[in-house]
């Protein structure tokens, strides 16, 4: 797993210099190993299937990063429980996507 979150962390910055294509590609890989190594609802691998979710919100794939934030929002949930700190993130960040897709009230 240490190797595959250096490899997310490579795909975060490719993302900050603003290669974002380079950076989904390299968290879809990621978020398929993770779910290999430590099964699909382990927390680590929700956490990079938002990190996937985030980078199609920045190819401009909207719609199906909101799909996936809310995947990752039910999972954290049945998971982790509804006040985890990583299940309130997760929830902020669906909300995030309401609001970039015009879904203001939802996002409240």
């Amino acid at each position: 797993p240490s190797t595959l979150t250096t490899q997310s962390n490579v795909a975060f910055s490719l993302a900050q210099i603003g290669r974002h294509q380079e950076a989904l590609a390299m968290q879809q890989d990621v978020m398929e190993a993770m779910r290999q190594v430590l099964g699909p609802r382990h927390p680590g691998t929700l956490t990079t299937q938002n990190n996937v979710a985030a980078s199609l919100g920045e190819v401009g794939r909207h719609q199906e990063a909101l799909a996936m934030k809310q995947e990752v929002l039910e999972a954290m949930r049945e998971v982790l429980g509804p006040r985890h700190p990583h299940t309130l993130t997760a929830q902020n960040n669906v909300a995030f996507s309401l609001a970039q897709i015009g879904r203001h009230q939802e996002a409240l």
